[in-house]
């Protein structure tokens, strides 16, 4: 009986051992996985990490939704490469800008004889003047009016100023009584006369664009 009784007392020690082993082993694993969730920036339910049921610290949550307002680093960067490129065009398309432009927008035939003074048969021209300057008058400008046709072939250049005009920053004005007499005996302005204005390309190049103030815009490379 006595030996039976140490060989029980034995077995139960060993039991003992095997499960605070069995425990401990558990535990260790369990410390390895808080770890390894707490290093990921892991916590319940987030990128598949194993919920251990330990709550995160509240400063640290506080702290990752701070980050998560924060606009994206390469989407802000691709916002200010497209502001920068925007700017530039901005830039580029005033620096280009012409100061004034003139067009031509209509013609109209009137017959010799059509009034006393019409001695000749006569081309009147109709011109939209566009001022784009911000604070300044336009009051004159010198300028000629090149003629050609509808294959783009130029036959006529003539000298055309606009006198005693008045047009406001950011205006647009239309000019008229400006006229051409039509010589027979010249082959430009006969074909002129009879060609219908939708067949004829007309460009205003301006020399000078004179201000109320005085002051005067000389051409440049930027709006010849």
């Amino acid at each position: 009986m006595m030996i039976t009784e140490k060989k029980d007392s034995k077995s139960k020690r060993k039991i003992i051992i095997i499960c605070a082993v069995a425990i401990g082993i558990l535990a260790t694993v369990n410390i390895v996985l808080l770890i390894l969730l707490l290093q990921s920036g892991g916590g319940p339910g987030r990128h598949g990490a194993v919920n251990v049921g330990i709550t995160e610290n509240p400063t640290v949550i506080s702290s990752r939704l701070e980050e998560s307002k924060k606009p994206d680093s390469i989407l802000q960067n691709v916002l200010e490469q497209f502001r920068s490129i925007r700017e530039e065009k901005e830039k580029q398309a005033a620096k280009s800008k012409k100061p004034v432009e003139v067009t031509i927008t209509d013609k109209i035939n009137v017959e010799k004889g059509a009034a006393p003074d019409v001695t000749l048969p006569r081309c009147y021209f109709i011109f939209e003047v566009t001022n784009n300057s911000a604070d300044r008058t336009i009051v004159e400008i010198q300028g000629s009016v090149h003629m050609s046709n509808s294959a783009g072939q130029e036959f006529l250049t003539l000298p055309c100023d606009l006198t005693d005009i008045s047009v406001g920053p950011d205006e647009t004005s239309v000019e008229e009584g400006i006229y051409l007499d039509i010589y027979e005996d010249l082959n430009e302005t006969r074909f002129l006369y009879s060609t219908d204005y939708d067949d004829l390309i007309f460009e205003y190049k301006t020399n000078t664009i004179i201000y109320s103030d005085g002051g005067q815009s000389l051409p440049n490379e930027d709006w010849l």
